[in-house]
């Protein structure tokens, strides 16, 4: 296959990653969309595990990712929590079985990285990032960033604590996606 530019390399990529999915899915007898919202909530934070939210993060009508939820509840994949301070809320939560399926779907793409090497790896997660983040605003694209590269982000000898809500973040945290995210700016 003959590479002229990034297109042709994401879009092999992309092919290499749903066909794998696509193997998956059929193998635990889902669909594809059902190992995205698994796997998008193996890594989101607590302010991103909505219903709402994870239908903005897909770009899906919510009509169509609440039907994959309901399934999901279903199979046994995942449970809904009602929020404790706000009970019209529900937070999606991966169970046992959806955390198996979500960490499965990611093993190829850690191989990958790994036959890279650490240095390599990090030219490319760099690159990319510099891609997506030039597409997402091109195209006025929300920005689901991690907690660590948030303005939002408060550190101080009580560890670390979200400055929009107020609340605590464990270590955890600081690495999941999250639907306040925003930028540091650098003017």
């Amino acid at each position: 296959m003959i590479h002229h530019d990034i297109t042709d390399y994401l879009e092999a990529l992309f092919n290499i990653q749903r066909g794998e999915q696509r193997k998956l899915a059929s193998e635990l007898g889902l669909q594809q969309i059902h190992l995205q919202i698994l796997y998008y909530l193996e890594r989101c934070n607590r302010y991103s595990d909505s219903l709402l939210v994870l239908t903005e993060f897909l770009g899906q009508t919510k009509g169509t990712v609440s039907t994959s939820v309901a399934l999901l509840v279903k199979k046994g994949y995942l449970i809904k929590q009602p929020d404790p301070v706000d009970k019209r809320k529900s937070h999606l939560q991966l169970t046992p079985t959806g955390k198996d399926a979500a960490a499965r779907q990611s093993a190829l793409w850690q191989a990958g990285q790994t036959l890279l090497g650490e240095s390599q790896s990090e030219q490319v997660r760099q690159a990319l990032d510099i891609l997506l983040r030039q597409l997402q605003q091109a195209n006025g694209h929300k920005v689901f960033g991690a907690c660590h590269s948030c303005q939002h982000l408060c550190c101080n000898e009580d560890g670390h604590h979200c400055g929009l809500t107020n609340e605590a973040l464990s270590s955890a945290e600081l690495q999941q996606i999250c639907v306040y995210h925003q930028e540091f700016c650098n003017d």
